[in-house]
């Protein structure tokens, strides 16, 4: 009899515990796919290539500089007649500028990062707010980035509701966008 009302009461907890699972509403979305259709998404792309391009005009200017004082020495060191002071005073800009340009190559490349990063972290907190809202108007309880998924046999896919919500204009059939 006490085997018999162990059993009931494990197969009651499992059936409360299976209902409880099946109430849950899970969906997905393409996070990757809302990105790109984003149009600040491309102004952010283009702004950070106009930065980028900026910062390597800066360096090239810095190059040039480089080379011609390297020719310098060059032409310094190949004179009988040149004074060792002058191509010490050369080697010594020579190796100043080149610490300067090493220097300013490391703080433009965290520049661009940072502002990859800003840009970034603005426009994932838009996608954020328009899974939240889409989530709690549709009732699920979990919503997974369809990105990292391993496998999906079910659930919902929210992608376009998000796409919705955030007021972008659904492109037409067969646009370039990453799939999962």
């Amino acid at each position: 009899m006490r085997k018999l009302l162990g059993i009931a009461m494990v197969a009651v907890a499992l059936l409360g515990f299976t209902a409880k699972v099946e109430a849950q509403k899970i969906a997905h979305v393409n996070t990757q796919k809302v990105l790109e259709l984003m149009p600040e998404y491309k102004e952010a792309q283009d702004l950070i290539q106009a930065k980028e391009a900026e910062y390597m005009d800066e360096l090239k200017i810095m190059e040039t500089k480089l080379y011609k004082l390297e020719d310098d020495i060059v032409e310094l060191q190949k004179n009988k007649e040149a004074n060792a002071t002058a191509l010490k005073i050369k080697e010594l800009d020579y190796k100043d500028l080149a610490k300067r340009y090493q220097t300013r190559q490391q703080e433009i490349q965290q520049s661009l990062v940072q502002l990859q990063s800003s840009l970034q972290g603005d426009l994932t907190k838009k996608i954020q707010d328009a899974i939240d809202k889409v989530a709690e108007a549709g009732g699920y309880t979990y919503v997974l980035d369809s990105q990292v998924l391993l496998y999906k046999n079910g659930g919902k896919d929210l992608t376009s509701e998000v796409i919705k919500a955030l007021g972008i204009t659904a492109p037409a059939t067969g646009t370039n966008t990453t799939q999962p």
